[in-house]
């Protein structure tokens, strides 16, 4: 694991959570950008009423630089299958090489 430095001259630790990091760099501005500045793919399942979807997870993708692509992802948790009722969510920024 390594220190990432992102496009806007933040860096970004591999080796931590996307809770674990400290926003003193700008890793938080460049996740707001791409989630700015790049369509959000919207992943769903039927819910208990089959005419509402619940969202599994919302993902944006920047695949505009050279070397790397940025994905940050919001996984949905849910209490069960029958609910609505959100039990939480995950965030993850993942650095993929091209």
């Amino acid at each position: 694991m390594a220190v990432v430095t992102l496009p806007n001259g933040a860096t970004w630790d591999t080796s931590l959570s996307y809770q674990e990091q400290r926003d003193n760099t700008g890793s938080m501005a460049f996740i707001n950008t791409i989630q700015a500045d790049n369509t959000v793919v919207t992943n769903t399942t039927a819910g208990p009423d089959p005419r509402l979807l619940k969202p599994i997870s919302k993902v944006w993708t920047d695949a505009s630089y050279t070397g790397s692509n940025y994905i940050f992802t919001i996984s949905y948790n849910y209490m069960n299958n029958h609910t609505y009722a959100l039990q939480g969510t995950a965030k993850t920024f993942v650095i993929e090489s091209k």
